[in-house]
């Protein structure tokens, strides 16, 4: 009787003890999907969101700060050579209009975004990135092939209706084992 006395107390207390949740500063983020076991989400040299097997000469590997819902996903590249587009300060975006299937990218603090694009929104729930407009919660990221092995965009489906040389991805702050990556880098 005491231990189920105890349980429930200890059951009740952990229940309406506010919790905080962690910001977790220095998170990659990576997709999967049909053919995409957990590649890597990079920077190109044009702003654009791309998911690929290995950066390439023309990629920047991020870091990326995790959302709150009222606050931009903010990009660090993890690099310190100056050529490279993105920096301290750049903020993830996608464009979100009725039937948008636009890529995703990296807004500089001066930079305009596209039309009906969003910088808010994002969060992690669990492990996973999703995006709210406040009212329901999305994740329509997909990969669209470039015509490059392992190279993708990563895009914004709206819709969430199937789309050319595209397949639906989750993306997570989860990276994929060491058994994933070695395929990779082959």
């Amino acid at each position: 009787m005491f231990f189920k006395t105890l349980t429930l107390v200890l059951s009740l207390a952990t229940a309406v003890t506010p919790r905080s949740v962690k910001r977790d500063e220095g998170t990659k983020l990576y997709a999967y999907g049909t053919g995409i076991s957990g590649y890597e989400v990079y920077a190109g040299l044009d702003g654009t969101a791309y998911i690929a097997a290995s950066p390439g000469t023309n990629l920047t590997e991020l870091t990326w700060s995790s959302p709150s819902m009222d606050a931009t996903w903010n990009v660090t590249a993890n690099s310190t050579d100056p050529e490279l587009p993105v920096d301290t300060g750049r903020v993830f975006y996608i464009v979100n209009s009725d039937s948008a299937y636009e890529p995703c990218g990296f807004k500089a603090p001066n930079d305009t975004i596209p039309d009906n694009a969003s910088t808010t929104g994002f969060f992690l729930f669990g492990k996973q990135a999703f995006w709210s407009d406040g009212s329901s919660y999305e994740a329509q990221f997909w990969a669209k092939a470039t015509g490059e092995t392992d190279l993708y965009t990563l895009n914004w489906n709206t819709a969430g209706t199937e789309q050319t040389d595209s397949v639906p991805v989750t993306v997570k702050t989860v990276a994929p084992t060491s058994l994933e990556r070695s395929r990779h880098r082959r």
